[in-house]
């Protein structure tokens, strides 16, 4: 299925490509909000400025995707693998990424407000002058991952592993942080 296919049966009002192969696709700035994709493989596509508003996303493969810009507000993204992914000024915020892996992935400038982030793993990741705030991180995993100028207000980090992480200027006000 190609980019052309993927549009016209959106414009028809089709919102089900659970399971596609869309491997390498350019969706760039593309509306497709609403829409359902998972476990598609859409391994290093290119989503950067696309609109996936409350789109279904668990279980799928975006390793080396670009995300940049894109808006996934109130997306569902459990289970997801978004390893080595460029989301830099992704809007994520009041996004479901349960158990969802981020390691290695640049989300510098993103907006994860309100995101229910519990058990994702977002080792080595590069999160500087991200926006973490009134998010639920339990259980996740921020080991190596650069944090410099990120904001955690309000957020929940219990029993959150931030070994080895860089919080250079971090504003942790009202953050619960592991053993608080």
């Amino acid at each position: 299925m190609d980019a052309k296919e993927i549009l016209e049966k959106y414009e028809a009002g089709e919102r089900d490509f659970n399971s596609k192969q869309l491997m390498g696709i350019d969706l760039e700035g593309k509306d497709l909000t609403g829409g359902n994709f998972v476990k598609a493989d859409l391994l290093k596509a290119d989503l950067s400025q696309t609109n996936l508003t409350e789109a279904n996303l668990c279980s799928t493969k975006l390793s080396g995707a670009d995300l940049s810009k894109a808006n996934l507000y109130k997306a569902k993204i459990s289970c997801a693998n978004l390893s080595e992914a460029d989301l830099d000024r992704i809007n994520l915020s009041y996004a479901e990424v349960l158990e969802t892996n981020f390691s290695n992935s640049s989300l510098k400038n993103a907006n994860l407000v309100c995101i229910k982030g519990r058990s994702s793993n977002f080792t080595r990741a590069e999160l500087q002058e991200a926006d973490l705030s009134k998010g639920e991180f339990s259980d996740a995993n921020f080991s190596q991952t650069k944090l410099d100028n990120a904001k955690f207000k309000k957020s929940d980090f219990t029993n959150t592993n931030f070994n080895k992480a860089s919080l250079r200027e971090t504003n942790l006000e009202r953050a619960n942080l592991p053993n608080n």
